[in-house]
């Protein structure tokens, strides 16, 4: 499994074992004003780094999540965090120009594999 952080000032990638142990972690600083284009580089840039470090091959990962920060919107409008969906469709923010790309589509294409994005907050909620 891989997970994804996005956060203004930083990017985490991590890389567990099915039984949530960890393999690989990385983190990278980030300018909080960069655009949302570099942004998303940089976190396909740290996963994949992660990955190697992990010594886990791009078809050995099976789930990849990311909890990106801010509020999630949707097209009806802004969703609660405890209860958004998650998934393609949302657009999270006050990241800058993150309005705009379908984050999770945007990823999946670049990682090359399904990715489920959903407010950081409530990644990390129990239940």
């Amino acid at each position: 499994m891989s997970g994804l952080d996005i956060g203004a000032h930083k990017t985490r990638a991590v890389v567990t074992d099915l039984r949530g142990n960890t393999l690989a972690a990385r983190r990278v600083e980030l300018d909080p004003a960069l655009a949302a284009a570099d942004r998303i580089r940089v976190v396909v840039e740290t996963a994949h780094a992660c990955w190697a470090e992990a010594e886990v091959e791009p078809d050995e990962i099976t789930e990849v999540v990311c909890g990106v920060t801010g509020a999630l919107r949707a097209a009806e409008g802004v969703n609660d965090v405890r209860t958004g969906p998650f998934g393609s469709g949302l657009s999270p923010y006050p990241l800058p120009g993150f309005s705009e790309p379908d984050l999770s589509a945007v990823l999946s294409a670049e990682l090359r594999k399904p990715v489920a994005v959903a407010n950081d907050v409530k990644l990390a909620s129990p239940g």
